[in-house]
């Protein structure tokens, strides 16, 4: 447990720092804006309007109005997008700005081994994504106040067990792209993109039948998000970001073991 020490000043300086309150208050804002798009329209859809009844019907799919097929995918579909570019802002600095500020070799001063360090600031980072998921409560509390108490419990345990989850392998995947680089921009655009090309896996797999195809649809993150979306919880999804999270902060930690032995810079 020797990266505790770690992981409590990265916890500390991410829920005090100012400039990620402000974003946390950036991230409700932008949630609450979007999601209230979608509060309205089945507010008016309960109470009678064909013309939002029609169009929640479009979009779900369904001929019946049901706040969890619709409500409750939305506001998890909201989440997810949101966390896209929530978790490059939480992960740039963990690695990148220590290598910058020269503290990186001062803190493996300390009976601290690389992996000590990244399962630290992973942890940290992976708390402080979760902290704000945790609060983001109030909007299927808002869900079930809007529909009378119509809202299911299984499926909101699902959703979040899924944001759970994606969330610690998005975090993983900073944390590899804060490893690579010392500059904090750089690796804030790279774990973006390396998020955004892994939604986009399944589109991009190509259209005839095969290993590649199947292969790239499986590793497709979206794919794998949204039976947790829809309330289903499915093993093979929790092991693959289980397995997806291991992996990058493996490849981290070899990363900064190949700096230190000076073979990268």
């Amino acid at each position: 447990m020797r990266w505790l020490p770690v992981f409590r000043r990265e916890f500390g300086a991410a829920v005090t720092s100012p400039a990620h309150l402000l974003f946390a208050a950036l991230f409700f804002a932008l949630l609450g804006i979007l999601f209230s798009d979608t509060l309205a329209l089945f507010a008016d859809a309960s109470a009678g309007s064909q013309a939002a009844l029609t169009r929640i019907q479009e979009q779900a799919g369904s001929t019946v109005l049901n706040v969890n097929d619709y409500l409750a995918r939305n506001f998890f579909g909201i989440v997810l997008g949101l966390l896209i570019f929530a978790v490059p802002f939480f992960t740039m600095r963990l690695i990148a700005e220590e290598r910058k500020l020269g503290t990186y070799d001062l803190l493996l001063s300390y009976p601290l081994r690389e992996i000590d360090l990244l399962l630290g600031k992973f942890f940290a980072a992976w708390a402080a994504v979760c902290l704000i998921l945790g609060l983001s409560v109030l909007y299927p509390l808002l869900m079930a106040w809007l529909s009378g108490g119509q809202i299911e419990v299984a499926p909101l345990v699902a959703g979040y067990l899924g944001l759970v989850c994606a969330s610690a392998g998005f975090v993983a995947i900073g944390l590899l792209a804060s490893s690579l680089t010392e500059n904090q921009l750089v690796a804030g655009l790279l774990t973006l993109g390396l998020l955004l090309l892994g939604l986009l896996l399944g589109n991009l797999a190509p259209g005839e039948s095969g290993w590649l195809s199947s292969t790239m649809q499986s590793l497709d993150l979206y794919e794998r998000t949204e039976a947790f979306l829809s309330g289903v919880i499915r093993l093979a999804d929790v092991m693959h970001f289980a397995f997806l999270t291991a992996a990058a902060i493996f490849l981290a930690d070899k990363a900064l073991i190949v700096r230190r032995l000076g073979v990268m810079r």
